[in-house]
């Protein structure tokens, strides 16, 4: 039996002054894309973190296709840079002293300042890159002058090229239109399986639930409610709503 594309099993205290919070995620996915749902505060940006590595669980494990990326008990905790994971922030993070060519490429980068792009393989992939996301024509453009799709591209575009074996995404949808979200979903869905990456999402919006979530994960108060595979709870109700059915399984009233 193959190992699962997801494990993830850690408990966490988190401190915000004099105020704690404690974090107990545990779940498990053979599904490519995952989808994260709950209540701002519930502890899934942590979550995120915890698997990319720029947060350490006080015990538990986190593997990646059978590859053990933190084990409390067996000492094993990778670097954020050796875990093969690419990480699309809420606000993108793109560096405003970059161009969308250096950003997307930063992964890559070689030696320091004007050299980090002088290899030719390196080049190739960028531009490869650029063409895919069709950002070709905006390569030199300052990002602080793109639009929130074409940040988002860059975004998407910068965590692929390192070609990262799971794709973590902040709400990736959050700072754009209602129009310009369902096409992103549409193409987000495209990208997954055109690199063949599991990916997992955070969202409180139930059309990314319904539009891009294999398995679901609804996490409440730094718990996991439920967790269960989309394909087989699914199931529009006598009335046809859709609507209400998801609902019903992400827990919301």
């Amino acid at each position: 039996m193959s190992a699962p594309r997801l494990e993830v099993d850690f408990s966490v205290t988190l401190r915000s002054g004099q105020r704690s919070f404690a974090l107990q995620v545990r779940f498990a996915s053979e599904q490519n894309r995952i989808v994260l749902f709950g209540p701002s505060g519930a502890g899934k940006t942590a979550t995120l973190r915890a698997i990319a590595g720029l947060l350490r669980p006080a015990q538990g494990r986190i593997a990646s296709g059978g590859r053990v990326l933190f084990d409390a008990a067996r000492g094993i905790d990778l670097a954020p840079r050796l875990r093969r994971v690419g990480y699309v922030f809420q606000d993108y993070a793109l560096f405003p002293h970059l161009n969308v060519r250096d950003n997307i490429g930063y992964g890559l980068r070689r030696g320091l300042l004007r050299g980090w792009f002088a290899d030719a393989a390196a080049r190739k992939r960028i531009d490869a890159m650029l063409d895919l996301f069709d950002l070709g024509a905006l390569a030199a453009m300052p990002t602080r002058e793109l639009s929130g799709g074409q940040r988002q591209r860059v975004a998407l575009a910068r965590a692929l090229i390192v070609e990262p074996t799971l794709l973590l995404l902040d709400e990736p949808f959050a700072a754009l239109d209602v129009r310009l979200r369902d096409r992103m979903r549409e193409e987000l869905r495209e990208l997954q399986m055109r690199f063949a990456v599991p990916l997992v999402l955070i969202t409180h919006d139930l059309l990314d639930v319904q539009k891009l979530a294999e398995t679901l994960v609804v996490i409440e108060m730094g718990q996991v409610t439920r967790s269960l595979s989309m394909d087989a709870s699914l199931q529009s109700p006598p009335d046809g709503s859709m609507a209400s059915e998801l609902a019903r399984l992400c827990g919301v009233s």
